[in-house]
C-alpha cells in the first residue's frame, strides 16, 4: 500500500482491554489517581483472577502510574514506571499532584526515563529509586532525512508557504 506499513497485534497473542475511567477536568487534581484506580479496579480484578502477571507496567507518572502502582501493591507484584518528561516537570510544579508524583516514584521497583536529564530529575525527587534510561526510538527504515522539495511536491504543499508538522500527543 504505497510503502505504508501497518502493524496490527496478533489478536491471539495480544489482547487489549480498554476501560473508561472517571476524570473530572479542572477539579480535584490530587484525586485523579483515586478516580483512575477505582475505575479500573473491577477490570483488574477480573483479569487477575484468570491471568498470571509477572509485573505491572505504568506509563506516565500520575494518575496512570500512581493507579498502576496501587494495583501492583494489591496484587503483590513489582511495579515498573515509565516517565516521559512532562509528567515529571508539570507534576512537580503542582502542589496538589507533587505528593502523588513522589508516591508513584517510590512505589516503583524501577523507573524508566527517556533521557539522562529526566533520570536525574527523578533521582532528585526520590533519591533511592532505581532509574534506567531507555530513549524513545524511531523506525529509521520509515523515517529518515530526505529531499524537502520532493516531500513538499508529494504532499502538494506550496514552496513559498511555511508549514509545521507536529508529531506527538496533545
Amino acid at each position: 500500500q504505497g510503502g505504508k506499513k501497518t502493524v496490527r497485534p496478533n489478536s491471539a497473542a495480544l489482547k487489549i482491554f480498554e476501560t473508561p475511567y472517571l476524570y473530572p477536568p479542572g477539579i480535584g487534581h490530587g484525586w485523579h489517581g483515586y478516580f483512575y484506580s477505582a475505575s479500573i479496579r473491577g477490570a483488574v480484578r477480573k483479569l487477575a483472577a484468570r491471568t498470571l502477571f509477572d509485573l505491572v507496567y505504568g506509563m506516565f507518572a500520575y494518575p496512570d502510574g500512581w493507579a498502576a502502582g496501587r494495583v501492583a501493591e494489591k496484587l503483590g507484584l513489582p511495579f515498573v514506571l515509565k516517565v516521559h518528561g512532562t509528567d515529571v516537570h508539570q507534576l512537580r510544579e503542582d502542589p496538589s499532584r507533587r505528593r502523588r508524583l513522589r508516591e508513584s516514584l517510590q512505589r516503583a521497583k524501577r523507573v524508566v526515563a527517556v533521557s539522562d536529564q529526566l533520570a536525574g530529575e527523578v533521582r532528585d525527587i526520590t533519591p533511592n529509586v532505581q532509574v534506567c534510561v531507555v530513549r524513545n526510538g524511531i523506525d529509521s527504515s520509515l523515517f529518515r532525512p530526505g529531499s524537502q522539495e520532493e516531500a513538499r511536491e508529494k504532499l502538494g504543499l506550496l514552496k513559498e508557504e511555511p508549514d509545521v508538522l507536529y508529531v506527538g500527543r496533545m
